[in-house]
Formats: C-alpha cells, sequence, structure tokens
C-alpha cells in the first residue's frame, strides 16, 4: 500500500469517526420534565424530581434557556429551611459538544426562606454564551445535589409569557 493510500485511509477513518462524535452528541437527552402543585398552581420543571429542579420558563418571558441573555430561573429544592440557610447554591455549566465550563452561577441562601411543603423556591440569574446541549451540575456548598442537561436555544424576539403561540417545549 503506498503513502498516499495510508493517508487516505487515515483520514477517512478520523472523518468517520468524527461524524460518529458528531451524532453521537445529538442523541443526548435533554431532561425530561414533571410537574409540581404549589399554592394550587402547576409548576412545570426541569431537574431531579423529589431533589431539586427549575422553572421552565423565565421568570420574565419565556424564552426558556437562550443565549446571550441573562435570565432569572427559578429554582426549587426539596429540603427543610434550615438545611438551607446560610448555604451557597452553585450551578455549574459544562458545554457538551466542546467541554466549555462557565464560570458558576451563585446564589447565597439567607435565613428568610419559606417553603410550601418542604420545596424552596429561590431566583439564580443564569446566562450561557452559545446554543446547544449544556450539563449543569448543582451543588449546595461543596457538596454535589445532582445533575440535569438542558438544552439551550437562540433568542427569539417578540416570545414573552404572554404570547404563548411563540413558545415551543
Amino acid at each position: 500500500m503506498s503513502t498516499s493510500n495510508v493517508i487516505t485511509f487515515i483520514a477517512a477513518i478520523l472523518i468517520l469517526f468524527g461524524l460518529a462524535g458528531f451524532f453521537y452528541h445529538d442523541q443526548i437527552q435533554v431532561a425530561p420534565t414533571y410537574k409540581i402543585k404549589i399554592n394550587n398552581e402547576s409548576i412545570e420543571l426541569m431537574g431531579e424530581e423529589g431533589k431539586f429542579g427549575f422553572e421552565k420558563k423565565s421568570v420574565w418571558d419565556s424564552n426558556f434557556l437562550v443565549a446571550k441573555k441573562s435570565k432569572s430561573y427559578m429554582w426549587y429544592f426539596w429540603a427543610e429551611s434550615k438545611d438551607l440557610a446560610d448555604k451557597k447554591i452553585s450551578i455549574f455549566a459544562r458545554k457538551e459538544k466542546t467541554g466549555e465550563l462557565l464560570p458558576p452561577f451563585t446564589t447565597s441562601v439567607s435565613l428568610s426562606l419559606k417553603d410550601d411543603a418542604g420545596v424552596i423556591a429561590i431566583p439564580i440569574e443564569m446566562e450561557f454564551p452559545s446554543r446547544g446541549l449544556w450539563h449543569l451540575g448543582v451543588y449546595v456548598d461543596d457538596e454535589l445535589w445532582g445533575s440535569v442537561d438542558v438544552k439551550v436555544k437562540d433568542y427569539k424576539r417578540g416570545a414573552t409569557r404572554y404570547s404563548p403561540t411563540l413558545i415551543k417545549p
């Protein structure tokens, strides 16, 4: 086999492995949603049911998880107020395809938390630099509480909480 044939063969193998990696990443499953009731209102969440989750809409509009736009999302934790008081909650984000790591999204929990049946709601500001699949690791102080995989999309102008025709799950 000539040198040029060997190089062509190796290039073909590398391309095939590259395509396999591309298709693998597109097959990663975004976390399923689940619903909870708080104050007789049904809320759709993403996360680990019975442990934590965040509301599947922004506090300000319904462009859910959009790139290049800082938004506040309501996170819910199944815990007693005393278990989270004076602790730091950090959400670490890693992009699936590139491994890009973001500085953690963090918030400190105050003593004045009120819970509804053991569920504590805490707003956390998040911003993603690009669309794609992101793996979120949820930490309370230095303890891993769990993780969730999400899909970040491009921002759609005009989509607000009050225009449901522009919202797609």
